[in-house]
């Protein structure tokens, strides 16, 4: 079963499926995005980081999308950016 990629509950409209987001989710993702917060292209750059620090502090930022908590979503996300920032992914053998 697909679920909302912000607050993770069950999907079962087609739409809704389609682009992995409940109606009211994507209302506050936009809203949020809106706020001037972050640009929608940097939050998914973010999630696919494949730096597990990164990767906890977005999903607690979705989390705080989904509960409305604009400023903890902010805060959360800073510290995402933040992290990108230091992150550099050592390589193998170098």
């Amino acid at each position: 079963m697909t679920t909302c990629r912000i607050c993770n509950k069950p999907l079962t409209d087609p739409k809704s499926i389609a682009v992995e987001m409940g109606p009211d989710c994507a209302e506050k993702l936009q809203r949020f995005v809106s706020s001037g917060a972050v640009d929608a292209n940097e939050m998914a750059r973010l999630e696919e980081s494949g730096n597990p620090l990164i990767e906890r502090q977005m999903r607690l930022t979705r989390r705080a999308i989904a509960d409305g908590r604009f400023d903890r979503a902010r805060l959360f996300l800073s510290v995402a950016m933040q992290l990108q920032t230091s992150y550099s992914p050592v390589a193998v053998g170098a």
